[in-house]
């Protein structure tokens, strides 16, 4: 834990995906100064025409959903949320507006698996 599930449209160019997981990968450790053998990411790509939006929004738009133990500070999320969004702008060439972020916070008895449970 934490998991990133990072959902794109299908037309992003294939160059671009391996360096933005790579990068968020990096993030994590960074921002939650977690251990560097937890958290993963994962990237989803959908078909342009599986993805709806208004038609004010960009239909390349950017949903990302990060999974983590409750008990960080507001900032401290806040900060992880704003490097994930700057990183995918950067990376997909998207406009922060077009992205969405989110924490889904699961506690520990919750969630099994993984070296956090050995």
């Amino acid at each position: 834990m934490p998991i990133v599930k990072i959902h794109i449209s299908s037309t992003v160019l294939p160059f671009q995906k391996p360096i933005l997981v790579k990068e968020i990968r990096k993030a994590l450790v960074e921002v939650l100064k977690i251990d560097e053998r937890i958290g993963q990411v994962i990237l989803y790509e959908s078909l342009p025409q599986l993805r709806s939006a208004h038609e004010s929004r960009s239909s390349s738009f950017v949903l990302i959903e990060v999974s983590m133990y409750p008990g960080r500070s507001p900032e401290l999320k806040k900060d992880l949320m704003k490097k994930i969004c700057s990183l995918t702008s950067r990376y997909l060439e998207v406009e922060e507006k077009d992205i969405n972020c989110c924490i889904l916070e699961i506690s520990q008895e919750n969630w099994y698996g993984g070296i956090t449970h050995e």
